[in-house]
């Protein structure tokens, strides 16, 4: 999530700010494209918050519930957007979440002019 909202932040030539919080940088979205949020979505990103930056250290154990609930976060964000025009993936869209680290790629594939 945060990459996503640091990418729609960053898609009108603005620098998104150096942080984790997912409500910090949902309402920097919110403010840089003129909309307003629902009464849920602090809720939700202060919760999103908590499991990403949990998630950096060591120690700390996730159930599948953990996972379960993180997942119809993103996906409620992701709804919130997609409402509003955006084109904001859900979780389980596996073609919005490629990485081209997982792809075997030679230089043959890669036309650069």
């Amino acid at each position: 999530m945060e990459k996503y909202l640091k990418g729609m932040i960053s898609e009108l030539a603005i620098d998104p700010p150096k942080t984790h919080e997912i409500l910090f940088l949902f309402s920097q979205v919110c403010e840089s494209y003129g909309i307003e949020a629902d009464e849920e979505i602090p809720v939700i990103a202060d919760k999103m918050s908590f499991y990403e930056a949990t998630s950096r250290y060591p120690g700390m154990e996730y159930t599948d519930e953990d996972l379960r609930k993180c997942i119809s976060y993103f996906d409620y964000i992701a709804d919130f957007f997609k409402e509003r025009g955006f084109d904001f993936p859900h979780w389980g869209d596996p073609e919005q979440f490629i990485d081209i680290n997982d792809k075997q790629i030679n230089a043959e594939q890669i036309d650069i002019e």
